[in-house]
């Protein structure tokens, strides 16, 4: 998730930059894998989390972690919205 988000922003960077649309549709992309790995990362954790409640606190803050990073790639799929915006002149909703 972290790689992806990554990718995502130095995507959303280039296309304010560059003047790229194509950019931004693909950082909406990369956000759905973020998306699917949060889910997987959510049912795992939460499975463990079943079998091992001794280990509560850990894996609460992985909770955490794996939410943060999970809206991280929200809030740059909203960079890359306001660039489409700048480099179109029309309202894209890239949070589908």
């Amino acid at each position: 998730m972290n790689e992806i988000s990554l990718k995502m922003l130095k995507m959303a960077v280039s296309a304010f930059i560059d003047g790229n649309i194509t950019l931004t549709k693909e950082v909406a992309e990369l956000d759905d894998q973020v998306d699917n790995h949060y889910t997987k990362t959510y049912k795992n954790i939460t499975e463990y989390l079943r079998e091992h409640p001794e280990e509560t606190a850990q894996l609460v803050q992985l909770l955490f972690i794996n939410r943060y990073l999970e809206r991280t790639a929200d809030h740059i799929t909203n960079i890359a919205e306001s660039a489409a915006y700048l480099i179109k002149g029309q309202i894209y909703d890239l949070n589908q």
